[in-house]
């Protein structure tokens, strides 16, 4: 953990070392598939430990690589010139792309210690982690904070890391509390993750005046189309918004002209839904440079329209019988945990719900695995919630389950012990 001032002297061991491995092979002939498996398992393997904590200086990386060049063309003599029928940067390349999937070592020690700070910035529950944010009083914004001027070299390396990481990595949002939406990853599609902010930029859809929210959903004329068509006539002119929660406010509490034909609660769903419309359009436009189509926008409103008032319409009463009849609440001080999987080409989801005596939902979890067939999936399924339910230190419980073969086998097991 200690270096001197002559970085390149203290790991010159790892030369050495690679260098002694690759001697004991030199007097073995081997064929060229025999020297690629050599190179991996030996020479690219040898110095990963010290790599995953120090940024080794590129004297050493480089000679490491002269190493592994010289016995891939030459391994039966260790000084002498030799011919390289093919530029190493080639053979770093993955078969898939003509290369031998060799890999430069500079190039493997910034992936190891980028790994070190993604583990940070995703506040991985380990004690080296959670040592290292407390040492180095590590927030939200580190990723985009300027580096230590004060720190060990374990820690600058890190540091310097983090633009490997910024290069591909992003939020996935959630709340949305820790990230700034200007300054944090988090858009995967857009170049660099990070979206940029439009000046004065016109309306994508009509191109006559600065975009904004007033003009966007009310008075562009593509919107006052929509409006006026898919929307019983609601004339969006006359619309004044202050603010933007005035937008809220008229949808839940619409116009009385409208209201004195239709119920409250069918226009408030059928200007949310124009709003929905008028928002896709816009985004369809910019990012997809797809056309304005306002017949088609009025038919996709009236048929979302039509979906959720079938849905809404349905008497309460029937609901409630069919959810009792399908589900039922645990004992008193009991929690039940259901649990389902389901099964993609490639994956398979697994999703837990946790409730207590009252029905009320406590905890709920879902996650993704490789592909199973269905009853493994169920049966890890079940594993995972008890798993969770011995972490959350949940005594009484009663498991649910709708694969019936999983249930009996684990009654059967049980009852042979």
């Amino acid at each position: 953990m200690f270096r001197s001032r002559a970085p390149s002297k203290d790991f010159a061991f790892l030369e050495d070392k690679i260098a002694a491995k690759l001697s004991g092979w030199r007097r073995k002939y081997l064929s060229w598939a025999g020297r690629r498996t050599v190179v991996n398992s030996v020479a690219m393997s040898t110095p990963i430990y010290s790599m995953s904590s120090f940024s080794i200086p590129n004297k050493v990386c480089d000679r490491m690589d002269a190493l592994t060049r010289r016995f891939w063309w030459m391994p039966n003599k260790r000084e002498g010139r030799f011919i390289a029928w093919k530029d190493w940067d080639s053979l770093c390349c993955p078969r898939s792309e003509g290369g031998l999937g060799f890999k430069k070592s500079k190039t493997m020690n910034s992936a190891l210690l980028a790994k070190l700070a993604l583990m940070i910035t995703t506040k991985r529950d380990s004690l080296c982690m959670r040592i290292l944010r407390a040492k180095y009083r590590v927030k939200d914004e580190w990723l985009r904070s300027e580096a230590s001027k004060h720190a060990s070299p374990v820690w600058k390396a890190i540091e310097k890391a983090r633009e490997v990481v910024r290069k591909g990595a992003c939020f996935i949002i959630g709340d949305g509390e820790s990230v700034d939406v200007w300054k944090d990853l988090w858009v995967p599609w857009i170049n660099g993750f990070i979206p940029t902010p439009k000046d004065g930029s016109n309306c994508p859809i009509g191109y006559e005046e600065v975009e904004s929210a007033s003009h966007l959903f009310f008075k562009c004329p593509a919107a006052k189309a929509l409006w006026f068509a898919a929307c019983w006539g609601f004339r969006s002119e006359d619309v004044q918004l202050a603010q933007p929660c005035d937008v809220i406010k008229l949808i839940l509490e619409p116009p009385e002209t409208i209201c004195q034909a239709h119920d409250l609660w069918l226009v408030s769903l059928r200007m949310a839904l124009t709003l929905e419309d008028i928002w896709c359009i816009r985004n369809a436009v910019i990012h997809q440079k797809g056309p304005t189509d306002l017949q088609a926008s009025i038919g996709r409103i009236g048929e979302k329209f039509k979906e959720c008032t079938r849905v809404f319409s349905h008497p309460q009463n029937s609901l409630i019988v069919q959810l009792e009849s399908h589900w039922s609440l645990p004992l008193l001080e009991f929690i039940k945990l259901n649990m389902d999987a389901a099964i993609d080409q490639n994956t398979s989801a697994l999703a837990v719900v946790a409730r207590n005596e009252q029905g009320a939902v406590l905890m709920a979890w879902s996650k993704t695995i490789p592909k199973r067939s269905p009853i493994a999936a169920e049966a890890e399924a079940i594993l995972w919630a008890l798993h969770l339910a011995k972490g959350e230190n949940w005594r009484k419980i009663i498991v649910e389950s709708d694969s019936k073969i999983c249930i009996d086998a684990i009654l059967d097991h049980t009852a042979c012990h």
